[in-house]
C-alpha cells in the first residue's frame, strides 16, 4: 500500500491565504451592502444651529439601531402578515427601493389619499426634502420623545421592526393608490405587521433609535416606487416648524 505524500508547509501557506483574502472580500461587501442602504435611507447630519435651541443637548449619534421595542404580530394581525407575506426585511427593502406588491396594495382598505396627516402633532420641521444639497429625501419631523406617532393615511403595517441600516425601529405602511409611508427612529412600534390601521391612528413614539441626532420622525413617501417630496401635501403642520432646512 502507498503511502499518500505530505502536503508541503508553502501549500497549506498559500491555501490560508486564499481562504482570509475570499474572507475579507465577503465582509467588504457586506458592509458596502449596509452603508449604500443606510446612506439611502437616513442621509442625517449634525443639527444646524438655528435649530439647536429646539433640540435636546446631545453629543452625537453613531450607529446604533436599538434598543429594538416592536410589537408583536398576534391573531388575525398574524393571520394577515403570513397570507401576505408581510413583516420581512425583504418585504421592507421592496417596498423603501421598489414597488409595492398589488395585494399589498388590495389588502390596503379605503380610498387613494389625496393629502396626508402631519404625523407629529406640533412636530416642527428639521430638515426638508432635499436639503443636504439634495441627499435627504425626506422630511425629519422634532417632537418630544415618546410622543404619539400617527398614520399619515389608512393602510396596512407592511413592516414594524428593527431590521433596516441606521432607522432604527420603523414602521412601513401600504396604502391605496399604490402610495407607502415609513416611520422611522421610533421609540417604540405600537402596530404589528399585518395591522389594518386608520388614518391618525397612532402607530409609534417619537424616539432617536437608529442614526438619529434627537428625537424625531424620518418621514418617507412613496407612490409605485418613486420617492416624492410629500410636504405638499400634507394637513395639520404647526404654522411654525423652527429650524427646517433646504
Amino acid at each position: 500500500m502507498q503511502r499518500s505524500k505530505p502536503i508541503r508547509p508553502s501549500t497549506i501557506a498559500a491555501l490560508l491565504a486564499i481562504v482570509a483574502a475570499l474572507r475579507a472580500h465577503a465582509a467588504s461587501a457586506q458592509d458596502a451592502g449596509a452603508s449604500e442602504e443606510q446612506e439611502s435611507l437616513v442621509a442625517h447630519e449634525a443639527p444646524a444651529d438655528s435649530a439647536s435651541a429646539a433640540r435636546p443637548s446631545r453629543p452625537p449619534r453613531t450607529f446604533s439601531n436599538g434598543p429594538r421595542d416592536v410589537a408583536t404580530p398576534r391573531g388575525q394581525n398574524l393571520s394577515r402578515m403570513r397570507r401576505l407575506g408581510l413583516g420581512t426585511r425583504a418585504v421592507a427593502r421592496q417596498l423603501l427601493f421598489g414597488r409595492p406588491e398589488r395585494r399589498w396594495v388590495r389588502a390596503a382598505p379605503g380610498r387613494a389619499p389625496r393629502n396626508f396627516l402631519w404625523p407629529v402633532v406640533n412636530g416642527a420641521l428639521w430638515q426638508g426634502f432635499r436639503s443636504m444639497g439634495g441627499r435627504h429625501r425626506a422630511l425629519d419631523i422634532g417632537g418630544r420623545c415618546g410622543a404619539p406617532i400617527r398614520a399619515a393615511h389608512g393602510g396596512i403595517v407592511a413592516y414594524s421592526d428593527n431590521g433596516m441600516s441606521g432607522m432604527g425601529n420603523v414602521i412601513v405602511l401600504v396604502h391605496p393608490g399604490g402610495w407607502v409611508t415609513a416611520y422611522g427612529h421610533a421609540k417604540k412600534t405600537l402596530v404589528p405587521a399585518g395591522a389594518v390601521v386608520r388614518r391618525g391612528q397612532s402607530i409609534a413614539q417619537v424616539g432617536d433609535t437608529g442614526v438619529a441626532y434627537g428625537c424625531h420622525v424620518h418621514f418617507i413617501a412613496y407612490q409605485n416606487g418613486t420617492r416624492l417630496d410629500p410636504q405638499p401635501m400634507m394637513v395639520g403642520a404647526p404654522r411654525r416648524s423652527s429650524g427646517a432646512r433646504r
